[in-house]
């Protein structure tokens, strides 16, 4: 069995060849130059996992009474993307002001728990149909 469709397979080359050899631990292997995320990819990226998980958690507490008759689909679905949009926006948030203040650490945690709560007080609190 021959190894030769394989990167890994080819011949290293001798010192001062010219250009370096494939290997994981090199910076000029082609998948160790990605570039990094930004800041607003990986605020994106937090958005989206908490409205992900905060439409999972509408879907579980809506899906029991829309099944039993007791919540019509419509208003179950408008409150999944509702509640879905509402975490997307206060995981962002939290993220924005965690990162501003710390790197890592239980104050991080803290940040990320205080921001996101206080954000979803007030998108619920000022959230159509409701009277201040």
């Amino acid at each position: 069995m021959s190894n030769d469709y394989y990167p890994a397979s080819l011949p290293v080359p001798t010192i001062g060849g010219g250009y370096a050899p494939y290997g994981l631990g090199n910076p000029g292997y082609p998948l160790a130059t990605l570039p990094r995320p930004d800041g607003c990819a990986q605020l994106a990226h937090l958005a989206l996992l908490g409205a992900v998980v905060g439409g999972a958690v509408a879907t579980a507490r809506n899906l029991d009474p829309m099944l039993l008759g007791e919540l019509p689909a419509t208003r179950a679905l408008t409150e999944v993307g509702r509640t879905a949009l509402s975490a997307g926006v206060a995981t962002a948030l939290a993220g924005a002001a965690a990162a501003a203040i710390t790197e890592q650490g239980p104050l991080r945690l803290g940040i990320l728990f205080a921001t996101s709560a206080a954000a979803l007080f007030a998108l619920g609190r000022f959230a159509p149909g409701k009277t201040a």
